[in-house]
């Protein structure tokens, strides 16, 4: 990851950008090509979390949101970590008394209740 970046937000919700090695290589891009962008420190993260202000021409890292997806994402992990013996078997097992099929059916619902 480069420490600038030259970025084009016109679009809402949509940005292009590309990154450089000096403020000034990537104000240069955007004087040539991007009459509508502006050059700015890369802050890093997931794109997808990235607040574009045009007005103020800055960017900042919506990290709640990040933290957010992430933490989804690793209970649906671990989900289907768990969930690799198929369904129906588990609560066959479960039925009958199956400590180990009781223990993943806990486990599953606990991490689903965090969804």
């Amino acid at each position: 990851m480069k420490p600038f970046i030259a970025i084009d937000h016109t679009l809402p919700d949509h940005h292009r950008h590309q990154e450089f090695d000096t403020l000034e290589d990537a104000q240069a891009h955007v004087d040539s090509n991007l009459p509508n962008g502006f050059a700015t420190n890369n802050p890093g993260g997931r794109e997808d979390f990235w607040v574009v202000d045009m007005t103020a021409k800055t960017i900042t890292q919506d990290t709640e949101a990040e933290a957010s997806f992430i933490k989804k994402r690793n209970v649906k992990r671990e989900i289907e970590r768990l969930e690799t013996l198929p369904r129906k078997i588990r609560e066959e097992l479960a039925a009958l008394g199956s400590a180990y099929a009781i223990a993943e059916e806990e486990a599953i619902a606990l991490e689903r209740a965090k969804l």
